[in-house]
């Protein structure tokens, strides 16, 4: 799911609920466990690069997936591209 770039520096990794040609809301729960596995690995902050149009795919979280990130303690930029 994630991979160092840069040990314990730079990590890469895909959106939670990711799937190719998938559409739709990604369920809190699974953006519950990524945010979990993003923990494991060691992440401590986020730059998400979601557009507006993917930023809707989570509407089932209560201030989106951006919030939910912040309340899970990561530092969070926002880059849409």
């Amino acid at each position: 799911m994630f991979h160092w770039v840069y040990e314990h520096d730079l990590a890469r990794g895909r959106r939670p609920g990711y799937r190719p040609n998938a559409g739709g809301v990604v369920p809190a729960e699974e953006v519950r466990c990524w945010i979990d596995e993003a923990k494991k690995f060691g992440v401590r902050s986020i730059v998400c690069l979601l557009g507006d149009q993917d930023l809707t795919r989570y509407t089932d979280l209560p201030g989106g997936i951006l919030e939910a990130y912040r309340d899970a303690g990561f530092e969070v930029a926002h880059v849409p591209v």
